[in-house]
Formats: C-alpha cells, structure tokens, sequence
C-alpha cells in the first residue's frame, strides 16, 4: 500500500523540519524525505499539531489521487475539519478523477485562540498582490514572501535582488515584511507527476494541484505564531475566469481552509479582473503620487521583470490600455518594440489577450495617433497561439531526435 509516514517534527530556533518515509509505488515521485522552512524568528514554541499542517498542505492532494494513506502524530482540529471541504473544491474542479486516500491522525488537538491582529497576505510585488495590498491598507496586514515558489532556494543572487525589492514596498507603507524560505516545491519529481497528470487532469502539479494549498498552509504557521485571523491570498480567479480553469489556487479550495478556531483564509480580489485590478493601481498611484514598482516575471532569474516573457508583456500592454506608462510600475521597454516582441516572437498568447484586443478596439479612436499600438487592433491571436505551439513542439522534437541520435552512438 502507499504510505507517507510522519517520522519526527525537529524545530531548532528559526528551522522547521519535518521527516517523513514514503512507501509503496508513490516514492518514485519523492525527490527528498525531509520537508523544512525557515522563519525568520525563533519557532520553538509553536506545536507540532501547527508545524504539521504546511506538510499537509503539500501532500494531501497526491495522498488523494494515489489513493494512499498518510499517517501524522497531531493536528490543529479546526484544519483537521476543514479537510473534507479542501478535498471537495479539487473534486469540483476535477470531476473526472477520483479523489481517496486516508489520514490517519493519533491526537486531535484544539489550538483555538482569540485574534491579536486583522490580517496577512502574500505578497510578491505582482498585480495581483498589489491589488490586494491597495484593498487593504487599511488594516495594515503583513506581507508573506515566499523563498521557494516563483524564486528556488537555489538562486540566492536573483532572491537577494528579489527581497531588496519587497522589502522597500513594505517600508513605503510601515509594513512588515516577512519572509519564510522553504523547499516545499522540491519535494517532489514535478516531470514524473507532469507525465501522467497534463494528461489526466489537463494540468501540471504545480499549478493544477499543489501551489495554492501548500503556500497558505505555511501561512498558517506565521498566523498561529502572531494570532492573526485572516490570510489574504491574491487572487489568481476573477470573474472572467473560465469555468474549465484548474487552477489549485482558486475560491472553492483556498477558502475551505479554516484553523485554529476563528482562523480563514480569503482568496481576495475576485470581484476584479485583472485590467480591473490595472486601474485600481494605477488610480492608486495617481492619487497618492506614490511611484509603484511591480515584479510579474517568471522568467528573469535576477529578481526583475525581462520585459521579454508573455507575462511582462501583457502586463505592459494592460498598463499602456490603462493610460499609464509601463515604465513607471517596473519595466524597461519602449512602446515602439512592443511589435516585435510579441507579433513577431515565439511568445503564445492567451485568451486574456482577446480582452486587451477587445479594449483596444472598443477606444480606436484614443489609439489613432499612436503608430506603435496599431498592431493590437488586428493581432491574430489564434492564428499566433498555433503557429508558435507547432514551432515548440517542432522544436522539442528535433531537440529529442538529437539526444537519441547521440546516445545510440554510445551503444
């Protein structure tokens, strides 16, 4: 049978780590039996039914699908309740696969406390969490940065220039920044689960199944630490959002998550899409003179926006339609090459830029005078999304040809 057994929970000041023995076919998709974080305070005092849930929050999804057995020494009852609820949003949004598995937990333990503090949030300088940030300043949350997720553990120059940035947005607003490392993405084969789960689910790991649970459960962690009530988790859904859309982090599954007694989690910004969420920051930066920097790039392995990947560009575009200059929020291009990149790239639009398209054409006559927007009238957006997937998977194909050509010359 397939097992994933708790062996010990080992905190030493700032560390956290958690081992665990994998049995049965499920340890082919393990790449490491110890899951660990780092905080930035000393964690001694949480209790290991806390420590315990961001392990869940990575593993529970693959117990689920391999129908197999997890075993745990103790756990925060009011997330042991909410369990069925977490497992029920991936059944909706999964209707064709089967969700099982067990969790087999020896003591379940109350660890309800009265809230100290509003809120926290995520936060990674993109639109998103932006948006958020803007929606509730108010209430002065803390902003989470994970060292893990968009940036691995392993590239410390790219992280360094990455903080420096988060860390000069929360000293704009007299906010705390806080930053937890963690190789919760690296404990798995992501290439061996993407083989049978693109094709099953339609979705990678990743992203179809393990980021948006495994990232708030380590927020947990701080909250209990902090007795917050609220974790905000900037919305990747929006109103516009196709049903058919798997995505792990989403309202049905983020907002199941309950802990500690009065302990929730909002997937915030739902209400906004994402040009929504554009004019939001920058009316925003209009009103308060504040010069906003974004980071939205997934690409740019030093911490900055490449100005080159599908993300940064449609960012761009969507700053341009908003009235804004893009180099005012984090990036560095000219609008006269903005053709270039995209019409003539290898870059594969999305159905968002059919929304951009739409924006375009519905204010012609504002664009008119401007030469370098042309294009976006009359972008083929289909016709580029197949023609550049077909030159990739040529691509791949010719790429796997000359690996085996070379590897039977060693036979």
């Amino acid at each position: 049978m397939n097992k994933i057994i708790l062996k010990s929970i080992q905190t030493s000041g700032k560390r956290v780590e958690i081992n665990y023995k994998v049995e049965g076919k499920i340890r082919k998709f393990f790449r490491e039996e110890t899951f660990w974080m780092e905080f930035q305070e000393n964690m001694e005092d949480v209790p290991e039914g806390i420590l315990i849930i961001p392990f869940l929050g990575d593993v529970l999804p693959l117990v689920w699908v391999t129908d197999s057995k997890l075993v745990i020494d103790k756990i925060d009852k009011t997330f042991y309740e909410s369990i069925q609820n977490i497992k029920k949003g991936y059944e909706n949004m999964y209707p064709e696969m089967k969700f099982l598995g067990e969790l087999e937990v020896k003591n379940v333990v109350d660890y309800s406390y009265e809230p100290q503090k509003k809120s926290c949030q995520f936060f990674s300088g993109g639109i998103d969490s932006t948006a958020t940030l803007i929606s509730r300043m108010e209430e002065k949350p803390d902003l989470i940065t994970m060292w893990g997720a968009d940036i691995s553990i392993d590239n410390i120059k790219g992280w360094s220039v990455f903080q420096k940035f988060i860390k000069s947005c929360g000293e704009r607003h007299d906010l705390k920044n806080i930053f937890i490392k963690s190789n919760y993405r690296k404990i798995y084969s992501t290439h061996k689960l993407n083989k049978i789960y693109e094709e099953v689910a339609k979705a990678n790991w990743w992203l179809g199944f393990q980021h948006g649970l495994a990232l708030i459960c380590i927020g947990v962690v701080y909250a209990y630490k902090h007795k917050i009530e609220t974790i905000y988790i900037p919305a990747s859904w929006d109103y516009l959002t196709p049903n058919d859309k798997r995505c792990s982090s989403s309202p049905s599954i983020d907002e199941a998550v309950k802990f500690c007694g009065r302990g929730n989690v909002i997937h915030e910004g739902v209400k906004y899409s994402r040009e929504d969420k554009v004019d939001l920051i920058v009316d925003y930066a209009k009103k308060t003179k504040e010069k906003l920097k974004l980071r939205v790039c997934w690409e740019g392995d030093e911490g900055n926006n490449c100005n080159y990947c599908h993300k940064c560009l449609k960012a761009i575009v969507t700053f341009i339609l908003a009235g804004a200059d893009p180099n005012d929020y984090g990036f560095n291009i000219e609008k006269k090459d903005l053709k270039e990149r995209i019409v003539n790239s290898k870059i594969v639009p999305t159905p968002g830029w059919e929304i951009l398209k739409n924006k375009y054409n519905l204010d012609k006559k504002k664009w008119e005078n401007d030469p370098d927007m042309k294009w976006l009238g009359t972008l083929d957006i289909e016709g580029q999304r197949e023609r550049n997937l077909k030159r990739r998977k040529n691509f791949f194909i010719k790429m796997y040809r000359k690996i085996e050509k070379k590897f039977k010359n060693y036979m």
